[in-house]
């Protein structure tokens, strides 16, 4: 290298060092011929650099750039930097200088140990060292099996996650923790490739890699596989599963999809729910077909012969794929109650279709006053003048409410609070007990206004009781059964709500068939429970016996059974077969439960199927009461689940394929429940509050 530059530079260099103390002769002679031997230098480096990819340590090579002066004197410009050092050496040593001299030499710094530097600045005694250093190699065997623990914050959900870490960096937990994000928070795979995100990642994590969409794609892939083999191995400890499924058409794919949410009481008595499946139903979609995609979805995670109740809206399609479905699995004796439970209408669409009934009859009045709520808040001059009438009548209330056209809670609400200003004017999922008392009271006060003096109320109520009569009117029997097994209710609930739901002449009938229906359930769990108690007291009794050896005479081998493990086996049997009493008539005969009995229990609140699990006075029905309380009434669970389908499949995803969009929604909602983290909630729907400029 020419060395013109370096006599060029040096009157700075000499200013410099004049400045700050004498220029040591060693280092002008460093300096002259550390470029002519650059490349000896780099060589031994690279020696170095594979000698300790062979040792396997994971420290990262150091680019500290040293300069000669300090940085704020205004030469850094032209000033002339060392050679960065790229040796991982130096993750060990520093340079020194050393007696009256001052001659340059490294340092390990963990024995002190000095080695004199040569003129090429050559690592390689010093990566020997490293090797050989006692002090090192201790603090990297303690390194290893030191670790640290972040804890998470008090009103952290993240309970279920490790924190247990060597504390070095591993950018391939990082990308599947990215993944993980992406799902949970559904943002499209580009995001990790905006600059702003790479930007912060990089600050915080100096050794953080770019990651491409297509990678993100595939790590989330892999994501979905890794939990969907965790969920199937859950699901092989299951007993009864309940499902509810619901349609969804896509409107910036123009494709419908099919939800199937699996429910069901896990091994802690909470009540758990899955989304198993989001599957592209290609016209014409007839009960057949989906009855077909229900099933192939089932057989795939391997619950074909576990499932308990299937939840649909009232759709015709849905009906005759459940009577398909109920044909096939009655075949395969999978149905417990011979089928009678296994299709649920959704209570909430049932409730839905009779308020629209009833809205229709008040449409032009629903119509009007939303145009004006409308027409008030196009400018703030209109609402400054509604505002000025409302302040001179004195009225109380200063919100309008513009409601959503499909959710008739919300027009209620804004025709609630259009009433305060007529002078102006030119609800997690309930369990299956809680619903028939609620259906009772629906019919009550359609009751009431059946025959009302007014002939358009008495109009619209007459049209809303024969959309109730349609489905209601027959006898419900898991509503009843789901009652009966709340403790606070019992038998009693059906003896109340009965004669106020159906004519004097069924109510009877009604109660026998609920009641026939819940015994013969019962004797079906009486029937499993016994096989499984056979099953496991035989195997428990020839485990406790001694090891026999193996003997070519059966009597020799009899001989050594005990007479105790055969006395214990007829017992078994005999206890199993015939119970001593019928823990149904047992939880009637006991009463209601009453906050007389329990002071400590809320009895209005109470939820049954905590009491059920923290009960031992029964057996079989705990199991029972677990299966039908688990059992959705309403298709809410699936219908929630669209919301997330409008923000995956948005203007600018359209093309995403069917498979990407199902592994993007289950592995979306597996996260979540994994990372205890809340769905988004759907907000661009809702009523909208007006806020009246009054003082």
């Amino acid at each position: 290298m020419d060395t013109s530059n370096q006599e060029q530079s040096s009157p700075i260099n000499r200013s410099v060092g004049d400045s700050a103390s004498p220029v040591n002769i060693f280092d002008k002679a460093i300096a002259i011929n550390i470029d002519e031997e650059l490349e000896l230098s780099l060589g031994d480096e690279e020696l170095g650099s594979e000698d300790e990819a062979l040792e396997g340590d994971t420290h990262t090579t150091t680019q500290t750039v040293v300069e000669e002066a300090d940085a704020d004197d205004g030469l850094d410009a032209f000033r002339k930097k060392k050679r960065i050092k790229k040796s991982v050496a130096w993750d060990d040593f520093k340079d020194v200088e050393v007696g009256h001299q001052k001659i340059l030499m490294s340092e390990c710094i963990h024995c002190h140990a000095k080695f004199k530097k040569t003129k090429t600045s050559t690592t390689s005694s010093l990566l020997r060292h490293r090797k050989s250093c006692a002090i090192r190699l201790q603090k990297l065997k303690k390194a290893t099996q030191q670790t640290k623990i972040n804890f998470p914050s008090a009103d952290s959900a993240e309970a279920s996650q490790t924190y247990l870490h060597s504390g070095r960096f591993d950018m391939a937990v990082m990308r599947e923790a990215t993944a993980e994000w992406v799902l949970m928070h559904e943002h499209p795979f580009s995001i990790v490739e905006e600059e702003g995100f790479n930007l912060m990642q990089k600050r915080g994590m100096p050794e953080w890699q770019r990651i491409s969409r297509t990678m993100n794609k595939n790590d989330c892939t892999s994501v979905y596989e890794r939990e969907k083999t965790k969920l199937k191995n859950q699901l092989k400890k299951v007993k009864k599963i309940s499902l509810t499924t619901d349609l969804w058409k896509s409107k910036n794919q123009k494709n419908e999809y099919m939800v199937i949410t699996g429910h069901w009481i896990d091994s802690n008595w909470r009540l758990q729910k899955r989304v198993l499946n989001f599957v592209h139903v290609p016209p014409p979609r007839r009960g057949i077909q989906i009855a077909d995609d229900i099933f192939k979805c089932l057989t795939d995670w391997g619950i074909e012969s576990k499932i308990y109740t299937v939840s649909v809206d009232n759709a015709s399609n849905n009906d005759s794929a459940l009577r398909c479905l109920k044909d096939t699995f009655s075949r395969n004796k999978c149905l417990l109650a011979k089928g009678k439970l296994f299709h649920v209408r959704c209570c909430a669409h049932i409730l839905n279709l009779m308020v629209q009934d009833g809205l229709s009859q008040i449409k032009e009045i629903v119509g009007t006053i939303r145009d004006s709520v409308e027409f008030i808040n196009k400018t703030d001059g209109r609402r400054l003048q509604f505002a000025e009438i409302v302040r001179q009548l004195q009225l109380p209330e200063k919100i309008l409410i513009y409601d959503c056209k499909t959710r008739w809670n919300s027009t209620y609400e804004m025709l609630t609070c259009a009433l305060e200003f007529q002078d102006v004017f030119p609800s997690d999922y309930p369990t299956a007990n809680l619903y028939l008392n609620e259906v009772c009271r629906i019919k009550v006060l359609l009751d009431s206004k059946v025959d009302d003096e007014d002939d358009f109320v008495r109009s619209m109520v007459q049209k809303m009781k024969l959309k109730f009569d349609k489905y209601w009117g027959e006898c419900n029997l898991l509503m009843s059964i789901a009652a009966i097994l709340d403790p606070r209710c019992k038998m009693r609930v059906i003896n109340y709500c009965f004669p106020l739901l159906y004519p004097p002449h069924e109510v009877q009938s009604n109660i026998g068939k609920v009641r026939q229906a819940l015994y013969d359930l019962y004797d079906e769990y009486v029937e499993i429970h016994v096989s499984g108690q056979s099953g496991s007291s035989s195997q428990l009794l020839v485990g406790n016996d001694h090891p026999i050896k193996s003997s070519s005479s059966a009597s020799s081998s009899v001989s050594h059974v005990s007479g105790m493990s055969e006395f214990l086996t007829h017992i078994a049997t005999v206890e199993s077969v015939q119970p001593i009493k019928n823990e149904l008539d047992t939880y009637f005969e006991d009463g209601l439960l009453t906050a007389a009995d329990d002071s400590t229990v809320d009895i209005v609140n109470l939820d049954a199927l905590k009491w059920w699990k923290d009960t031992t006075k029964y057996k079989i029905l705990p199991k029972m009461a677990a299966d039908i309380l688990a059992i959705p009434i309403s298709t809410v669970a699936s219908e929630a689940t669209f919301s997330a389908g409008t923000r995956v499949i948005d203007s600018y995803r359209a093309s995403l394929a069917p498979e990407t969009v199902e592994m993007l929604m289950c592995v979306g909602d597996w996260c979540r429940k994994v990372h205890g983290v809340k769905k988004r909630e759907k907000k661009l729907k809702d009523k909208q509050e007006i806020v009246l400029p009054i003082s």
